[in-house]
């Protein structure tokens, strides 16, 4: 296995690195802490039955995904033993409906995350935050996001002749027009918000202005009876593989995932839960994987640990390299390639 220990700012080894990337719900937590899984269970709260909420206090969490992990875990090792799963799997149920809904109700709008409460006047910024990240994305062959909200679409949609998201009159198609063929795609492996399921097509929501309003928009869309969201939230890797299978589109974007090849980035990916991701990139022909250490307040200890942890995901063959997630796209950097 080749990697290096050292620790580097992203510019120092981005050349290298921008094939494709692969970003996780970290890049959502830097444009807003409501992403945070705290403050998704906080937000969550006042609609939780008592008996879900119980399970996070037994669980010491607040982390959705973790707590669906368990709930499933358990499920599995009553049927290993022959025993009743009893209330487990409505619990299951509950939790994921919860998450589905407490993350439709939390995500800021466009304006909250284009220009932050906080941003002074005197920063002298001439563009708005999600053109700059749109601008960081575009130094990238292909961008691939496990994240449900809409950040990476605003962001593609500050300049949309540069991206495609194989979205064509809103419905899915992986055959792309010659018109598009250059563009950069994006990928919603586990699926994204305004995405959803309806006469057995994939379609996307997009509503006036190129801004889709929230929790308005898709109140309306769901409350309509056909259309189902299209939102990866099983507990276990095994159980989002499934319903990755089961749809056109995200079977199709994990197997663009294997299809790479070069250089990957990752950014805000802890891989927890997500070993389906990982045997993507193993099976993929991709030869380095730069990753992103959030590193400010680790010690030099807990930063090898976690450069060890990654390393034993992805095999012997590949040259493993490591950035301070911190110096990945500062806000307001307007950095280009």
């Amino acid at each position: 296995m080749s990697f290096r220990y050292e620790m580097y700012a992203y510019r120092d080894i981005k050349e290298a690195h921008t094939d494709a990337l692969l970003a996780g719900n970290g890049l959502s937590i830097s444009y807003s802490p409501r992403f945070s899984y705290g403050s998704l269970y906080q937000a969550a709260a006042p609609f939780m039955e008592e008996t879900v909420s119980a399970i996070f206090q037994a669980l010491g969490t607040t982390n959705f995904e973790l707590a669906l992990r368990e709930i499933n875990q358990a499920i599995s090792l009553n049927g290993l033993v022959g025993n009743a799963s009893g209330i487990l799997p409505d619990l299951y149920a509950d939790i994921r409906h919860a998450l589905v809904r407490v993350v439709q109700q939390v995500h800021p709008e466009k304006t909250d995350i284009d220009t932050p409460a906080d941003a002074q006047p005197s920063e002298g910024r001439r563009h708005g935050r999600l053109a700059e990240l749109g601008v960081q994305l575009a130094c990238f062959d292909a961008i691939f996001t496990t994240s449900y909200d809409l950040i990476p679409y605003w962001a593609i949609m500050t300049s949309p002749s540069s991206f495609k998201d194989y979205f064509f009159d809103c419905i899915f198609s992986p055959l792309v027009p010659e018109k598009y063929a250059e563009r950069i795609p994006l990928h919603f492996l586990h699926g994204a918000l305004h995405l959803y399921t309806e006469d057995k097509l994939t379609r996307k929501i997009v509503a006036e202005s190129r801004q889709l309003t929230l929790p308005r928009t898709l109140d309306q869309l769901y409350r309509s009876g056909d259309a189902v969201p299209l939102f990866v939230s099983e507990g276990l890797s095994r159980h989002k593989m499934s319903r990755i299978l089961e749809n056109e589109y995200l079977s199709f974007c994990y197997d663009s995932l294997k299809r790479l090849s070069g250089g990957l980035t990752v950014f805000g990916l802890s891989f927890d839960g997500d070993e389906h991701i990982v045997q993507a990139v193993r099976e993929s022909a991709l030869s380095r994987i730069a990753i992103g250490i959030y590193a400010p307040g680790l010690s030099p200890e807990a930063i090898m640990l976690e450069q060890a942890r990654y390393a034993s995901k992805f095999g012997s063959d590949r040259e493993l390299v490591f950035f301070d997630s911190a110096s990945f796209g500062k806000a307001g950097d307007g950095s280009a390639c």
